[in-house]
Parts: structure tokens; sequence; C-alpha cells
């Protein structure tokens, strides 16, 4: 059971930092960049949102559907 919890907090942390590392490289855009194109870098800010929210702003951090499994056989019918 130890075994299945270390894959699945690798995982979440693996998504996360997928996440959360472009967020962050398009958000540094405001501090690296000159002139005009330095605002650019705004649209990092939803991105971070999303990052550290943990789901879409739609759905919430526990996904779409009920309890918010979000395993490929659980999906609902389109």
């Amino acid at each position: 059971m130890a075994h299945r919890t270390l894959i699945h907090l690798l995982a979440t942390l693996m998504a996360w930092t997928a996440r959360l590392a472009p967020a962050v490289a398009v958000a540094s855009l405001l501090f690296v960049l000159d002139g005009g194109l330095r605002w650019l870098g705004l649209f990092g800010l939803p991105l971070l949102l999303l990052a550290l929210w943990g789901g879409s702003l739609r759905c919430g951090p526990r996904g779409c559907g009920l309890g918010g499994d979000r395993t490929p056989g659980n999906w609902p019918a389109p």
C-alpha cells in the first residue's frame, strides 16, 4: 500500500511541477523583457492561478464529475 501512495505522491508532484514551471516562466517575462513586450508576462498570472488552484476554474480542484476521480476509466460517457 505504501508503494502505491508513493507513486501517487510522485505523480501529483510531477503534474504540479508541469503546470507551475511554464506559468513561472511566462510570468517572469514581466521582469526580464524591456519596453512594451514585458506586458506579455501578464499572461502568466492566470497560468499561475490555475497551477496553484490544482484544477480548472470551472470544475474546481477536485475536477469535474462525481468525486473528482480523473482516471481514464472513470470519465463520463460523451
